[in-house]
């Protein structure tokens, strides 16, 4: 064996291994970045079951207030005739739930979600890319 193909040989295990510990890096921070949306839905699901709970408990408390706000215009405002009421009501919750609803899209479509593994994701794809250009061209 000549000393020029040991160099090859030696250059092309070199990068053979660079490349395979490139790659193992890449699945670890895939398998970090399972691990962390897994924790990210637990909690999820813990905030998820109170909000729910206390949305629900919000929901029947703000339907009895708004009953009894109707029942008290009814009577003071409209002499006794609900319609007119129940419509304004109607009409401003309507408003309200669709002026929230766009704000909501609105944040959602510029949300970021799980920004910082994403990012480094990016630069770990960027790294492997830049190993394997390098090692085309030293061939």
């Amino acid at each position: 064996m000549s000393p020029k193909n040991h160099d090859r040989r030696g250059i092309r295990d070199a990068a053979k291994a660079a490349l395979d510990s490139g790659i193992d890096y890449a699945r670890a921070r895939g398998e970090l970045a399972k691990i962390e949306a897994a924790e990210a839905g637990q909690k999820l699901r813990g905030i998820s079951l109170i909000a729910g709970v206390g949305t629900a408990f919000v929901i029947t408390g703000y339907t009895l207030l708004t009953f009894l706000a109707c029942r008290l215009a009814t009577d003071i405002w409209f002499e006794g005739d609900w319609l007119p009421a129940t419509a304004i009501t109607a009409a401003f919750h309507l408003l309200v739930g669709i002026i929230l609803l766009a704000a909501a899209r609105k944040r959602t479509r510029r949300a970021k979600f799980f920004h910082c593994s994403r990012q480094q994701l990016e630069l770990d794809q960027k790294w492997l890319h830049e190993k394997r250009h390098n090692l085309k061209n030293r061939r």
